[in-house]
């Protein structure tokens, strides 16, 4: 299966701080979500 993720979204989801997000990338659980997956607890 692959897949494509913005940038920011990867480093969202790998736990990557960044300085500056774009705000329609949104939270780690909204990119979860947005590709039908649940969040980890």
């Amino acid at each position: 299966m692959y897949g494509i993720f913005h940038l920011a979204e990867l480093s969202i989801l790998t736990g990557i701080r960044l300085k500056n997000l774009p705000p329609e990338v949104g939270t780690r659980e909204q990119v979860f979500r947005r590709y039908g997956l649940e969040p980890p607890s």
